[in-house]
């Protein structure tokens, strides 16, 4: 049988509502039965109403930083990966997310030309265009 209930899912931790973004620490969890189901229920204090009573089922409740990596690859082989870091629960503007680029052979990262960082600037481009 699947183990339901997840070591980040006790109570008193930080977790992010992942449909509004909203932060809260979880006060309790029950086992409830939905559609055949046995799923893990979690009451949450949300930080702007601690007062309000808040269930949500495990599968909505998200960590509080989420980590992405994209790996460039060109014809030569070498690859060059970017890891992006966003956390929720740091104040807006306050180094809220962290972007790491690193080289799979441990190269330096300026002896790389051409297509490495024609692909980073296009990339940025198209986000910076998204975002107006």
């Amino acid at each position: 049988m699947k183990n339901i209930y997840k070591p980040s899912l006790q109570a008193g931790t930080r977790v992010r509502v992942l449909a509004t973004n909203e932060l809260g620490t979880i006060a309790d969890k029950q086992l409830i039965r939905k559609n055949g189901q046995t799923k893990v229920y979690c009451n949450v204090r949300l930080d702007k109403n601690p007062d309000q009573d808040t269930w949500y089922f495990a599968d909505q409740l998200g960590d509080t930083k989420d980590i992405t990596t994209v790996t460039f690859a060109d014809e030569r082989g070498r690859k060059l990966n970017m890891i992006v870091t966003q956390y929720y629960d740091k104040a807006p503007g306050k180094n809220d997310m962290n972007v790491v680029l690193e080289t799979e052979d441990g190269g330096n990262l300026l002896e790389h030309e051409g297509g490495f960082h024609f692909c980073l600037a296009a990339m940025l481009l198209k986000a910076l265009a998204g975002s107006e």
